[in-house]
């Protein structure tokens, strides 16, 4: 029933009042009419949905609580669903700030071995672990139970939990291509390159992307005068029309007095006019002395404590616990905590394109906000977590994808080779093209 309903119903029960009393009893019964719409009408970030496979809430009045009698799960009292015509419900929850998925499923009241399942099938993605406020988990159900949880991260990106026979849960990630958008920006420099950035169109992850990628070869507080230019050209993802937040730098040149810097994007890679690589390099491996590979990066490996095979998404050394464990390139910490089955981990991400996580450790000796040179100490290996023995855990992530730690090291210190020039020439020249266009547009428009 709708509220303006329930609204009117109290109005014609308290006309029909005797009008010589009884006018304390309707008032008391308008307040507790009034107090069960608030509590039971609206919810701000649980919405019904018709866009997924149904979730079936079979509903019970315990304790002033309104309880799903069946398996996992508690829809608590003041959120909001409606039935289809098939007597069933699908919904999504949007993650608000300061939530976790711990908070989360404690809130709907997860059992333990559903939730303990669903962390054990994201231990190699860890996206769980990593969310953020709006952020979207969509349930699905089938025979009244929880059949899968959706990760929505953006239009692009989701992750799909999906619950088998023996109620264990698979994760698989999902990524929708989309379409790029180019988009090429001009301007020049007035008081700094960030403030002329944003006059431009750009956005602040934008910026702060193209100064990570450039500062080892223009220092942006310091080198940067007024009357310099650049062009950048940008690639913006979206998805039915909605933009997902996902941003390529495709090419940028920064003309400055004294030297003009080039960067364009190549094979995954950035590379200057004469085919050097401009990206920070990374160190093959991120410990001192010789240790054996107990286990290497793979899309389909046999796990030694379940025996099913899936993914393994980094490269296992056999570090015994204690080893000092080191940064493998300059960064910020954006992640530290502890997992039921990952350990004590930490997350480093290096510019745009980079992140490192290492896992299992027994300490930690960095903080969540903290800057980190390469070669810096700052943790030590263990045997957190569920695992068979001591080790180091390493992944190294390229645009949000897990690859080869040591192939991915190797292509950051490489330069094009004669072989490789003649496209690299060609895809340059198209992107300088575009800059000599923009710049005549900007000019014609004046």
């Amino acid at each position: 029933m709708r509220t303006i309903d329930i609204l009117y119903t109290i109005r014609l029960f308290l006309a029909s009042i005797d009008k010589k009393g009884q006018i304390g009893l309707g008032l008391a019964l308008l307040f507790f009419l009034f107090s069960w719409i608030v509590g039971h009408v609206d919810i701000r970030n649980l919405h019904p949905t018709s866009e997924i496979s149904p979730l079936v809430l079979q509903i019970e009045e315990t304790s002033g609580e309104k309880t799903v009698s069946k398996d996992t799960f508690t829809y608590h009292k003041g959120a909001k669903a409606q039935r289809s015509p098939a007597e069933s419900v699908g919904f999504e929850y949007t993650v608000q700030p300061g939530d976790t998925i711990d908070k989360i499923t404690t809130k709907f009241c997860f059992d333990k071995k559903l939730y303990g399942a669903l962390l054990e099938s994201d231990k190699d993605l860890l996206a769980l672990d990593n969310i953020k406020p709006g952020f979207r988990l969509v349930f699905e159900n089938k025979h009244q139970s929880i059949s899968k949880i959706i990760l929505v991260q953006n239009p692009a990106k989701k992750i799909a939990y999906t619950r088998q026979h023996n109620g264990q849960f698979i994760a698989k990630p999902i990524h929708i291509k989309g379409t790029w958008k180019p988009i090429t920006l001009s301007n020049s420099v007035e008081h700094s390159f960030s403030r002329a950035m944003v006059r431009a169109g750009a956005s602040p992850q934008e910026v702060n992307e193209i100064q990570q990628l450039l500062k080892y070869k223009i220092n942006f507080a310091k080198d940067i005068q007024k009357g310099d230019r650049f062009n950048v050209l940008l690639a913006r993802q979206f998805v039915d029309g909605e933009p997902t937040g996902r941003t390529k730098l495709k090419a940028i040149q920064l003309i400055n007095k004294h030297k003009t810097i080039e960067a364009y994007l190549y094979k995954g890679s950035y590379y200057d006019a004469k085919g050097k690589n401009v990206e920070q390099s990374f160190d093959l491996k991120p410990f001192k002395g010789e240790y054996r590979i107990s286990s290497h990066f793979s899309l389909r490996r046999k796990h030694p404590v379940t025996g099913r095979y899936k993914p393994h998404y980094g490269t296992d050394y056999a570090l015994p616990t204690g080893t000092p464990v080191y940064a493998t390139g300059d960064g910020e910490v954006v992640r530290v905590t502890r997992h039921q089955y990952a350990g004590l981990y930490l997350e480093i991400k290096h510019g745009p394109q980079f992140k490192t996580r290492y896992l299992h450790l027994s300490r930690v000796l960095v903080k969540p906000g903290q800057k980190i040179s390469r070669g810096m100490q700052i943790a030590r290996s263990g045997a957190s977590g569920r695992i068979t023995a001591a080790h180091l855990h390493y992944e190294f992530h390229v645009n949000g994808k897990p690859v080869n730690s040591i192939k991915a090291t190797a292509i950051s210190h490489r330069t094009l080779n004669d072989n490789e020039k003649p496209l690299f020439v060609k895809a340059m020249n198209t992107h300088r093209s575009a800059f000599v266009r923009q710049a005549g547009t900007l000019i014609s428009q004046r």
